[in-house]
């Protein structure tokens, strides 16, 4: 993984009134969080107020946005960035490579930002495939 600490959210529905109870976890998997908080994990409803006992496979991970918005971030600078070099490289040198050089900076963001983005689905997809 790219990013280990990183937590995620994972989601879960209350079982009388059906609202969305959620908690962040380091858990990469559901056996990794059942092994830290147990096979049945204590919540309260935010909206019943009910204390109930729900099973790790009840949970879902979803995609968080905070890699999503890193990744675009770093994406719009590092290609503002390139633009800026390659254009500065291309008026001042006269050198054919180094120009291509200059230019080939602008896929260092894409790539950055294809990494992000996969490493954030295979956690998810990690999470939500295994059972307990």
């Amino acid at each position: 993984m790219l990013i280990p600490h990183l937590r995620m959210y994972v989601y879960g529905k209350c079982k009388s009134c059906k609202h969305s109870l959620r908690f962040k976890t380091e858990a990469p998997t559901r056996i990794e969080l059942a092994m830290r908080n147990g096979e049945y994990i204590g919540c309260t409803c935010p909206s019943c107020s009910l204390v109930q006992q729900q099973h790790v496979n009840s949970f879902r991970a979803t995609y968080s946005k905070i890699p999503q918005l890193l990744a675009g971030i770093i994406f719009g600078i590092g290609t503002l960035g390139g633009l800026y070099f390659g254009f500065f490289v291309l008026e001042n040198v006269r050198n054919h490579y180094l120009a291509y050089g200059a230019c080939s900076l602008l896929l260092i963001p894409g790539l950055v930002y294809t990494i992000l983005h996969e490493d954030e689905r295979r956690r998810v997809n990690a999470f939500n495939q295994m059972q307990v």
